[in-house]
C-alpha cells in the first residue's frame, strides 16, 4: 500500500476513498503528477498529546519523528485503488442469525492510548443516551474492575470478512473483567492509524487530513462469544485555519463522529434505539 501505517494492517482502499475523494474528479495529467509529500507517523497515544498542544507541539512532532514519502502516483494506480473493494463496516453481526437481547453494556477501551480512551468515552455517551441498554459509565467500569483500562492484544483474524481481533488467550481478560461487571455484553473497541496528512496541489495550496481506523468486537455473556464486530476508517479536513481551536480538537470530532457512526449501525443491528419523545 501507499500508506506506511504504525501497523501491519494498513489503511485499505475504503479508507484512501475517504481521504481522498476529490482525486477522481481532477485532470489526468494532475493524477500523473499527484505528490504524497508528507507523512507525520507517530504512536497514537503519544501523537494525540502532541496534537492537544497546538501548533508548537506539531513542529516539535515534525522534528521528533517524522517520514517524508514523494511517490508519483499514476492514473491507473490511484483510481485501481479508490475503486478496490473497502471494507466500511462500523457494526455488524458476526452471525447473520444472531439474536440480540435487551440488557445491560459495557463499552471497553482495548488498550491505554489517549485516542481509544476518547473514542471509548465518546461511545459510551452516546449509547447511554440513545440506546435502551443499561450502559455502564467509565468511571464505574474503573471503579469495579481496578486496573482499567487493560490491553487486549489483537492480531490477524481468522476471517477477515467477520474478524474477531483479540486472541482466543486475550479473551480470558475479557471474561475476567466481565466477571466483575456483570453485564450481558462487553462491547471493546480499539483505534488503529491515527495519522495526519498534507497534500499539496498542483494549483497551489494545500489540504490537511485527520484519519483513523476503528476495530472493535461485541461480546455476549454468558456464552462468552463474539457476535458482532467493527472494522471501519473515518477521516476529517483540518478546520479552516484553526480559528480559535487546535488540531486536537478536530481530532476529538474525528473520534466523535465515529463514535457516532458505530452507535448508529450499532443500534440499528440490535434496534435498541430509543423512540423519539
Amino acid at each position: 500500500m501507499f500508506l506506511v501505517t504504525d501497523r501491519d494492517l494498513p489503511l485499505n482502499a475504503a479508507a484512501w476513498a475517504s481521504i481522498y475523494p476529490f482525486a477522481p474528479n481532477f485532470p489526468l495529467s494532475f493524477i500523473i503528477s499527484f505528490y504524497y509529500n508528507l507523512k507525520i507517523l507517530v504512536q497514537p497515544d503519544h501523537y494525540f498529546r502532541i496534537l492537544a498542544q497546538g501548533d508548537t507541539g506539531m513542529k516539535k512532532a515534525v522534528g521528533f519523528r517524522i517520514s517524508c514519502l514523494k511517490i508519483v502516483l499514476t492514473a491507473v494506480g490511484i483510481l485501481g485503488i479508490l475503486a478496490g473493494c473497502g471494507v466500511h463496516k462500523p457494526f455488524a453481526p458476526l452471525d447473520d442469525n444472531v439474536q440480540f437481547k435487551t440488557g445491560s453494556l459495557a463499552v471497553i477501551s482495548g488498550d491505554s492510548s489517549e485516542p481509544t480512551m476518547v473514542l471509548t468515552q465518546f461511545l459510551t455517551q452516546e449509547l447511554k443516551q440513545r440506546s435502551s441498554y443499561r450502559v455502564m459509565g467509565q468511571e464505574e467500569i474503573a471503579r469495579r474492575v481496578g486496573k482499567y483500562p487493560v490491553t487486549i492484544k489483537r492480531a490477524a483474524p481468522e476471517k477477515q470478512e467477520k474478524p474477531v481481533w483479540f486472541t482466543k488467550g486475550e479473551k480470558s481478560k475479557l471474561d475476567a473483567m466481565q466477571a466483575q461487571l456483570k453485564t450481558d455484553y462487553l462491547l471493546v473497541v480499539w483505534t488503529a492509524n491515527l495519522n495526519r496528512s498534507i497534500v499539496t496541489y498542483q494549483r497551489g495550496g494545500n489540504r490537511i487530513t485527520y484519519s483513523a481506523w476503528i476495530e472493535g468486537n461485541l461480546v455476549e455473556y454468558p456464552k462468552s462469544r463474539a457476535v458482532g464486530y467493527s472494522d471501519f476508517g473515518n477521516s476529517k479536513d483540518q478546520t479552516c485555519c484553526l480559528f480559535g481551536k487546535s488540531e486536537g480538537d478536530d481530532v476529538n470530532e474525528l473520534l466523535k463522529d465515529s463514535a457516532k457512526e458505530l452507535a448508529d449501525e450499532f443500534m440499528t443491528a440490535t434496534k435498541s434505539e430509543k423512540p423519539a419523545k
